[in-house]
């Protein structure tokens, strides 16, 4: 699948799966990368826990951003629960902001 395509997945994913009050995205929301993978046929690592590692899906969040498509903050992760489970102490998370035309 096309960057562009791809990209047009993630928003139309995000406005069906999220809220009115524009519920955000990231990395390790399981539901969210299983279903990127399935409909975008991306590579994808397993883990033991939690959701499957896609680095293509983290460059499209990124890339999506930076042309101003995605809303980006830091969703921090409790340091217990991340030390614990070997989890990132943070992961930017997403929301919509515009559509792509």
């Amino acid at each position: 699948m096309k960057p562009l395509d791809r990209y047009k997945w993630i928003i139309r994913h995000m406005k069906d799966n999220g809220d009115a009050e524009g519920e955000r995205f990231d990395v390790l929301r399981k539901s969210f990368v299983d279903a990127y993978v399935e409909a975008t046929g991306a590579k994808a690592t397993q883990t033991l826990i939690g959701a499957n590692k896609c680095r293509l899906l983290g460059k499209d969040l990124s890339q999506m951003h930076r042309a101003g498509y995605l809303f980006q903050s830091r969703l921090w992760i409790s340091d217990n629960f991340a030390s614990d489970f070997g989890l990132p102490k943070w992961v930017y998370q997403y929301w919509v902001h515009r559509e792509i035309r």
